[in-house]
């Protein structure tokens, strides 16, 4: 270690200090233990794919060693994240000499399929080395045999509020306090003896309009709502059900699609996983996002369809626009805003990695969000990257008006522009996974292609038109054809269709996910249509469920607690 620390050409000052932890370490003292202790060593499983050692990241920045004769503090713990990027060869390229009788000889035969991947490793340094001291350290341990890079170090510092974490916390007090107020005048006026009074309902004094105010606030009144299952006439039960499953589909699969892949063991377990076709319920979920897109057809029809037969056909289109925005944007920048006092709650060996390229994106794009086309902008550019879906749904609520007044004053001419958008979006899906010849769906461990296919397809709202307008049709169906008596023979057909049919687009996907290149026509229908003939089988589900043909099915789905 002394050797390799005097042919770092490091600085005066860290050199120094260096030599004073070895020595330390010769001397058994505690910090010098804990400091060598906090760095990462060589662990287990590197072979089977564990890309990555953290070592002992709050350990390292709580160590301070103080001067012996002034009690001041020499220096502090400082932990450095320590890239290594072996340069494994492609396979079928020949193994660099020096490397053949080394680990990573053997770890290019197990692990090529991970060459996009860098190694990290966590290092505790004295806080007086700078971040290219901890490279030359690094370099000079390892031989130059790999490529080594230290991108980052830290200290432990004091926490202080900058400007914006002030004022997104003046807001979030401000939001408590209204809370406070609105639940406390909320349970006093429970506890008021009810007074009788002749005034009009219709017309209520000031004092009562500010108290309604305050009540929208109210805990109590909101927890009570939250928590109420009870339901009004013409409740599609069977769409809650789609929606909490969705939900817990969508954590599943982005909990393993989204996290880099170093935060992983044993990734080739991970790289396997696609043989087991049961995961490509993961693999494959991209998908699930079309559910909503579905719901959100299905009830804007038919809740905008009633609203305009009680209005003879009017469709008030600024309050249309006003109500879904004003709903929406308050809360979406709320959740932007806490984006900010992030670095107050947490911090990691990753941080500068992951989350604070996200806090600068909410800092640069923010308003991106607040206009709803951050889904065009790009996902390295993005601020929070779910809210793509935002922004395409309400570009396609933005455009609904002209089908849901056709379905009000001409039917046919609604249907046959509900059937244009999804030929339109098919066409579309076809021709763009044409033009930048990607794969039928989307496959792991090629990171720029992920990102080009989701850029390119999965954040684009004219891709998920079809599902969209499959939901705008089943809305208007559901409405105008109730109580639909089919024959038993229709039903059970109609639940072996769409049984195999959404299996189909679920695991039919299960060769190229495997490395197998699929026939290009094959490829571009699958492609094109597996969205649609998803949005079906989730219509039939809906059709038959609302008219008394769902059995165990409607009865899973509409339970109450979902």
């Amino acid at each position: 270690m002394i050797r390799t620390t005097s042919s770092a050409n490091l600085s005066g000052s860290c050199y120094s200090n260096m030599l004073k932890m070895l020595l330390g370490v010769r001397s058994l003292k505690a910090w010098a233990f804990r400091m060598l202790d906090a760095s990462a060593k060589f662990g287990s499983g590197i072979l089977d794919g564990v890309t990555t050692d953290f070592g002992a990241y709050e350990q390292c920045l709580n160590i301070i060693v103080l001067n012996k004769r002034s009690k001041k503090e020499d220096f502090r713990g400082k932990y450095c994240t320590m890239k290594i990027n072996p340069n494994f060869p492609a396979p079928s390229a020949p193994l660099d000499p020096r490397l053949h009788d080394t680990v990573f000889g053997e770890i290019k035969e197990a692990l090529t399929f991970l060459s996009s991947l860098n190694y990290f490793v966590g290092l505790c340094i004295p806080s007086t080395c700078s971040t290219e001291d901890a490279e030359k350290l690094a370099k000079a341990a390892l031989q130059d045999i790999v490529q080594v890079a230290v991108p980052h170090c830290e200290i432990k510092t004091e926490t202080k509020l900058n400007a914006e974490q002030i004022g997104v916390l003046s807001i979030h007090g401000t939001l408590i306090l209204l809370v406070i107020i609105g639940t406390t005048l909320d349970l006093w006026k429970q506890y008021q003896p009810k007074k009788n009074t002749n005034e009009s309902k219709t017309s209520k004094p000031w004092k009562e309009n500010i108290l309604d105010i305050f009540k929208s606030f109210s805990l109590y009144t909101n927890v009570k709502q939250l928590l109420n299952t009870k339901v009004g006439s013409g409740n599609l039960g069977v769409l809650h059900g789609f929606r909490f499953f969705t939900m817990c589909w969508v954590i599943l699969a982005h909990t393993y699609m989204f996290p880099d892949f170093n935060f992983y063991s044993r990734l080739t377990d991970f790289r396997d996983a696609g043989k087991n076709i049961s995961f490509l319920v993961v693999w494959n979920s991209w998908l699930q996002v079309d559910t909503f897109f579905f719901i959100t057809g299905v009830t804007l029809t038919y809740t905008t369809l009633r609203k305009l037969e009680r209005t003879n056909g009017r469709l008030d289109l600024v309050r249309y626009v006003v109500h879904r925005y004003w709903r929406l944007t308050p809360p979406l920048m709320l959740v932007i805003s806490f984006m900010f006092l992030l670095p107050l709650i947490s911090s990691g060996p990753f941080w500068t990695k992951f989350v604070e390229p996200q806090i600068q994106n909410c800092r640069d794009t923010w308003w991106a969000n607040m206009f709803y086309f951050t889904n065009f902008i790009g996902s390295e550019k993005q601020c929070i990257t779910p809210y793509w879906y935002l922004a395409a749904d309400m570009q396609l609520y933005l455009i609904s008006p002209i089908v849901l007044i056709s379905f009000y004053r001409w039917p046919r001419i609604g249907m046959c522009l509900t059937i244009f958008g999804v030929l339109a979006s098919c066409i579309s899906v076809g021709a763009v996974t044409y033009w930048m010849d990607f794969t039928p769906s989307i496959v792991f461990f090629d990171v720029e292609r992920v990102r080009d296919m989701n850029d390119y397809i999965h954040y684009m709202p004219y891709i998920h038109l079809s599902p969209y307008c499959i939901g705008l049709t089943m809305g208007y169906i559901l409405l105008k054809y109730k109580n639909v008596k089919m024959k038993p023979a229709t039903v059970i057909m109609g639940w072996i269709v769409t049984t195999i049919s959404c299996a189909a687009v679920i695991f039919g996907a299960y060769d190229w996910i495997n490395g197998v290149t699929p026939n290009v026509v094959i490829g571009l229908l699958y492609a094109s249509v597996h969205r649609s003939v998803f949005a079906l089988g989730l219509a039939w589900i809906t059709f038959a469920s609302v008219n008394g043909y769902g059995g165990p099915v409607n009865a899973f789905l509409s339970w109450k607690p979902l």
